[in-house]
């Protein structure tokens, strides 16, 4: 096993990957990033174990890692099995990521011992530990149990510190408009950190009870930043509720739509009168989830889209609008032809994948690191070379990246406006499908303009 004294310590090698990496991600990758409570966030010479929820890999790691202003270098807490290689180890090390044995992964928990000095070690030098307590990434909105490993790491630096060290613990949520495509939104939010001292009276006469106590409130604190869909049976119908209401109710409300908290907000305010709907009038709930149902099969079978009901589509705008689109098809195919290879190559990876919310991540690593970065040197080279022009070569270097947020902007835009066509000639034909598809929509919309008055 590799060592990994001294992990906290600041890298030069380490920040200038950081640099490019956190453009890439929350500029290119991402189309919104925000943080909501940077206040709550303590300084930088603090003792810190952040805790947060868990749905995206490493992307979840990333979003945490470049929401600080400070340019920190906090050390992540990883599962044991990924270090048994030991190239991928010393990969790991070398972005600060250490391990945590469990048994659940064919590893001796005992092997832990030595780490837990470690770990106390990044938090008396007065750095950042970042820990994702369910252990495992979850399918969606939604939160895991939190496993013990994080408090008893944390009052193990306490007891080593004599009680002396002022740990405060930090809940954080994450929270994404998707998980899989391309330009995603993301927001990040950040609850009021916890000092650890409130629970030392109760450590030091009950361990144990005070590393539940610390557990489970922890949970409730991250529980209470996030959207967490607590019915697993029917996620699928109070998911989809929730995403064809949300931008009315954000509208209704006169919040700014364009502001991806907000959207936040409206869900966990639409999935908590929905669930409260369960305890106050079971059957109307019932109603309203076999109409959503109901309503969710038409739409997938005439493949239209919810927002097409909420949007008049008139044949005027839609015949200006697919003209523009056709004289800005030459930007398109631009963006397209050169980062239509780096784009695609990682999903040569990503397929092989059984796990779902994963793959973003390894795309993501892959295209930062590899795919786009060689593939975008080597055009720019051939530029450079033909056109004898060092400038020349570096405007068509800068023109790739921005070329290929257009294809993606593009490429949307043109699924939505086969879908307002689809939509257009579904309604003049008077599909009878379509029609009950229109009558339903209506009705859930205005159920739940009740609901939620």
């Amino acid at each position: 096993m590799i060592t990994f004294k001294n992990i906290d310590k600041f890298s030069v090698r380490y920040f200038l990957l950081y640099v490019y990496v956190r453009f890439v991600f929350r500029y290119i990758y991402l189309k919104q990033y925000h943080v909501v409570g940077l206040e709550n966030i303590p300084k930088f010479n603090e003792p810190l174990l952040i805790v947060c929820n868990h749905q995206s890999g490493l992307n979840d790691a990333l979003a945490i890692l470049f929401m600080f202003r400070d340019y920190r270098q906090p050390v992540f807490v990883a599962r044991g099995d990924i270090f048994r290689r030991t190239f991928i180890a010393k990969l790991l090390r070398f972005v600060k990521i250490m391990p945590a044995f469990r048994v659940m992964d064919g590893d001796d928990p005992l092997r832990n011992y030595n780490l837990f000095d470690e770990f106390a070690d990044v938090l008396s030098n007065g750095h950042s530990l970042m820990m994702f307590p369910e252990a495992g990434h979850e399918a969606g909105y939604m939160l895991g149990r939190f496993r013990k490993g994080f408090a008893r790491i944390a009052f193990h630096a306490e007891k080593k510190s004599s009680y002396s060290l002022g740990l405060k613990v930090l809940p954080v949520a994450n929270h994404y408009s998707g998980y899989f495509n391309f330009r995603e939104r993301l927001a990040m939010v950040v609850g009021k950190p916890v000092d650890l001292s409130d629970f030392l009276p109760l450590y030091k006469e009950n361990p144990e009870k005070a590393v539940l106590t610390l557990t489970k409130s922890m949970h409730e604190k991250v529980n209470t930043l996030m959207l967490d869909i607590k019915d697993r049976e029917r996620y699928h119908i109070y998911n989809f509720i929730r995403a064809i209401y949300e931008r009315r109710y954000v509208q209704r409300m006169g919040w700014k739509e364009s502001y991806f908290p907000n959207m936040l907000k409206a869900s966990k305010i639409i999935v908590s009168r929905l669930e409260n709907l369960h305890l106050s009038s079971r059957k109307q709930q019932v109603r309203l989830f076999e109409k959503a149902q109901q309503l969710k099969e038409g739409l997938e079978k005439l493949r239209l889209r919810s927002w097409l009901f909420e949007r008049k589509q008139d044949w005027r705008r839609l015949v200006l609008y697919t003209v523009s689109m056709a004289c800005l098809f030459p930007l398109f195919a631009y963006g397209y032809l050169l980062n239509i290879i780096p784009f695609n190559a990682p999903r040569m990876v990503t397929s092989k994948i059984k796990d779902a919310m994963l793959r973003p991540t390894v795309a993501f690593g892959a295209s930062v690191l590899i795919t786009f970065p060689i593939f975008y040197l080597l055009l720019a080279a051939i530029c450079g070379f033909f056109s004898g022009s060092l400038a020349a070569a570096l405007l068509f270097l800068i023109s790739l990246p921005v070329g290929l947020i257009f294809f993606d902007a593009y490429r949307k835009r043109f699924v939505k406006l086969r879908g307002r066509w689809r939509f257009f000639f579904l309604r003049r034909r008077r599909n009878k499908l379509f029609e009950q598809t229109q009558d339903l929509f209506a009705q859930v919309m205005s159920e739940m303009d009740v609901i939620m008055s």
